[in-house]
């Protein structure tokens, strides 16, 4: 992982170093049983909360021993020991996709019909680990990220994430904000039903995804919180120099002068995207960004 990191950013010279591995790490040390293709992510082949009545077994997350959870946080040591000229920063997993790992994310979202006081529970215990996790990460050094992808209106409903999700946002990053920590969050796919309740849980940043038109996020946002985002990732794949350039130039466009503004990729850079059309990316960032 350190090493992996640090040769992008040799290569690369990007603004911010980005340490994201998967989404499951945190419900893997809860007790979630993964599978591990090969070159593959990883997937949760057993839920820790098969059975609901799992809950009363289920246990805070030590940083320091439990899943790979050790194993991130001394890599994250040895990125920011390792590059020294721009800010590092880790990527945890937030509270909701922490419980879709635990319970499975069809059951739990029927859970919140059928049975909303186990969803409210298990998503007091998540939240605690999120904050759990989110400590050790700032020990390393590095700033703090969350990643709640299955908050996405492309998977549930606005009312959904009013209801059970945005009061442990907001309590999450309240908690952070109170030691003078900001705390980015990113999340897939269609957040633009939910965008002013982001906006309200006190997030320093939030990261769109290329669903999003940015024009319209920033109409929501304003100044109220930074913007990262949104060229679509599949231009790292599909893409050429030119249509990247566009999509770069459009991006710039869209936000100059008009919010605190940092451009991204949508999501994340797809594992088999060349070298070369980040590349583009980054000469054109360069070039729209001055």
């Amino acid at each position: 992982m350190t090493s992996s990191q640090v040769s992008a950013y040799e290569q690369l010279g990007q603004d911010v170093v980005a340490v994201d591995v998967d989404l499951q790490i945190e419900a893997e040390a809860m007790g979630s049983v993964l599978a591990f293709p090969e070159q593959q992510l990883c997937y949760v082949e057993t839920p820790a909360l098969k059975e609901k009545r799992n809950l009363d077994r289920l246990k805070i997350p030590n940083p320091s021993l439990d899943g790979r959870l050790p194993y991130i946080f001394e890599g994250c040591r040895e990125i920011k020991k390792a590059i020294t000229e721009a800010p590092v920063g880790g990527v945890l997993v937030g509270p909701w996709s922490i419980a879709a790992s635990l319970r499975g994310l069809q059951e739990l979202i029927m859970d919140t019909f059928e049975d909303p006081e186990f969803v409210h529970s298990l998503l007091e215990i998540t939240t605690e680990a999120a904050r759990v996790c989110g400590e050790a990460m700032l020990a390393t050094g590095a700033s703090l990220s969350y990643t709640d992808p299955a908050s996405s209106c492309d998977v549930i409903s606005p009312a959904l994430y009013k209801k059970f999700i945005k009061p442990r946002h907001t309590s999450l990053f309240d908690y952070f904000k109170a030691k003078k920590v900001g705390v980015t969050l990113h999340v897939c796919g269609n957040s633009y039903p939910i965008l002013q309740d982001l906006v309200e849980t006190g997030a320093t940043a939030l990261s769109i995804d290329a669903k999003v038109p940015l024009a319209k996020a920033v109409e929501v946002v304003g100044n109220k919180t930074a913007i990262i985002g949104n060229v679509a990732t599949d231009l790292f794949i599909q893409g050429s120099p030119e249509k990247m350039d566009e999509a770069v130039r459009l991006c710039v466009a869209d936000a100059r002068g008009k919010c605190r503004y940092i451009l991204s990729s949508g999501c994340e850079v797809p594992v088999d995207a060349p070298l070369e059309s980040i590349k583009w990316f980054m000469e054109s960032a360069r070039k729209h960004g001055k």
